[in-house]
């Protein structure tokens, strides 16, 4: 386990490895576990664990990676924080992102244009795009959101390092067979696992209309970014949850945290497939800038 970068999310002290299935906060003294390989570096992790108990048992089994004393440290953590409602892991991506053909469909007259339109997206649509615009990172990444690493799997071959950040377990899991030098971590992108300057790009893909605090990710992602580090981030609402139509503003926010933008590409394609006969369709932005 690799935890040169990794700094504890509530007191902002180091975190150094203490088991195999621990980390240790320095300062605060708090426990991090490390499960099915993953650290779960959450501000409140124990408590995540405790109301996540029955997923991550299930997550883990079913990848074949749960070991005994995993099973006792789940179990250890669940007995000391008891919760009111089981949560489960939600499953919301599709086998193109796992670097796989779709289910076999046999596409009807109608569902014939909504083929030519995810062909439109592999051809020129979002993650192309990004793609295309990262094309030229050497130095270490982080991508906040990696889901099941569909964006990951084009960065290995350009990239130094990667380290893929999510706050659900199960794709960290499941999605990075044949990737073995992807750090993985389960996270939140308001309060970043990671001392200051360690990455020289954070890349984050349809993820900031999603959270409580964008703002808060934006201060993370310039802090954690080394100087003239670049951040990609896209979104379907760049209005940012404000109901004025002012999609300017997610590149004027990220300006406001010390980043010169350098380019804004509007209107992009992004498909999801959650069943074989239900496409779902969004335009995105993407803005690049960088650090000052």
């Amino acid at each position: 386990m690799t935890s040169q970068r990794f700094r504890c999310p509530r007191c902002g002290e180091r975190v150094q490895e203490k088991s195999r299935c621990t980390l240790e906060c320095e300062g605060c003294t708090y426990l991090f576990p490390i499960l099915g390989g993953v650290p779960v570096l959450l501000p409140d992790a124990l408590e995540w664990v405790g109301a996540y108990r029955e997923s991550i048992l299930a997550c883990l089994v079913s990848d074949g990676q749960i070991m005994d004393d995993e099973v006792q440290l789940i179990q250890g953590i669940s007995d000391l924080t008891p919760i009111d409602e089981a949560l489960r892991f939600a499953k919301d991506w599709d086998s193109r992102e796992l670097g796989k053909a779709n289910p076999s469909v046999e596409f009807q007259s109608n569902s014939r244009q909504l083929q030519r339109i995810e062909d439109h997206e592999r051809e020129s649509g979002l993650y192309r795009t990004v793609e295309a615009l990262t094309a030229d990172l050497a130095g270490d990444v982080l991508e906040i959101g990696a889901g099941i690493g569909r964006l990951a799997r084009s960065l290995v071959a350009v990239t130094r390092t990667i380290c893929v950040l999510d706050n659900n377990l199960r794709p960290l899991v499941e999605g990075y067979d044949g990737l073995p030098g992807v750090q993985r971590v389960v996270g939140d992108a308001g309060a970043l696992p990671f001392v200051d300057e360690a990455y020289n790009a954070v890349i984050a893909l349809n993820v900031v209309d999603l959270l409580e605090s964008p703002e808060a990710f934006f201060a993370e992602a310039a802090r954690v970014l080394g100087a003239e580090g670049i951040v990609v981030v896209s979104t379907p609402d760049p209005t940012l949850g404000i109901p004025d139509g002012d999609r300017g503003r997610m590149a004027r926010c990220i300006s406001d945290y010390g980043f010169e933008v350098m380019t804004v590409e509007d209107d992009l394609l992004w498909t999801r497939r959650p069943q074989p006969h239900e496409l779902q369709v969004f335009t995105t932005q993407v803005v690049v800038a960088r650090r000052g």
